[in-house]
């Protein structure tokens, strides 16, 4: 990759701000962390994450290798994991990550309307035991926009979209394995559900409160 095509990542750490009046604050950097150089002639959607006294960033490197960093609060040198999936140029294919109940990292991205991506650690917090599985095995050939979320009781639930525009899923972890929570999804929003980024999925989600 050409010189012009990669930027160094930074971390910009401890935010630090003084008050200036009781309606207005003002925030400046006060330190920076280098994490990696990583390529910078399309935009794509990395994530950062602070959980526990730790610190993990998941990225794409510069050759284009999915690529997982972690570090303790405090410390300034990263370990890094390259994980088995490496994207192209498409914007699309933004990563998300967190965490569960049980401290067990949860990574997906790098889809466009391609089989689901997901890697999930098999010891808590521990990057390097990170391992490629599928959730129900059921409707996860055409994956795209995965995110993370929690519901109004703390439950973890992953949102995608499957398939093109006007169609999807939602699914929930229930104990180590992931249910389908798209009918309840549906019927409490009166069979009105779409993936899209409008009004209608506003309400798919807002009904997810009131699944039992």
């Amino acid at each position: 990759m050409s010189a012009w095509a990669i930027c160094v990542m930074v971390l910009a750490v401890m935010l630090a701000g003084h008050q200036v009046s009781a309606a207005e604050s003002v925030w400046r950097v006060a330190d920076r962390i280098d994490v990696d150089k990583v390529p910078s002639a399309f935009p794509v959607g990395f994530s950062l994450l602070t959980r526990g006294g730790r610190q993990y960033v998941a990225y794409y490197d510069a050759e284009h290798r999915m690529t997982v960093g972690a570090r303790a609060l405090g410390e300034r040198q990263w370990q890094l994991v390259k994980l088995d999936s490496k994207i192209g140029w498409d914007s699309h294919n933004g990563i998300t990550m967190t965490t569960d109940a049980n401290g067990d990292l949860h990574l997906s991205g790098n889809m466009h309307c391609v089989p689901l991506i997901y890697f999930r650690t098999q010891t808590p917090g521990d990057i390097t035991t990170f391992k490629r599985l599928p959730m129900t095995g059921k409707d996860e050939k055409r994956c795209t926009y995965p995110h993370f979320l929690n519901d109004a009781a703390g439950r973890l639930i992953f949102h995608y979209r499957d398939g093109g525009s006007g169609n999807g899923r939602f699914k929930k972890p229930q104990t180590r394995a992931y249910e389908e929570l798209i009918e309840a999804v549906k019927k409490h929003a009166c069979g009105r559900f779409s993936v899209g980024y409008g009004e209608e999925l506003h309400r798919a989600l807002a009904a997810l409160d009131m699944v039992k």
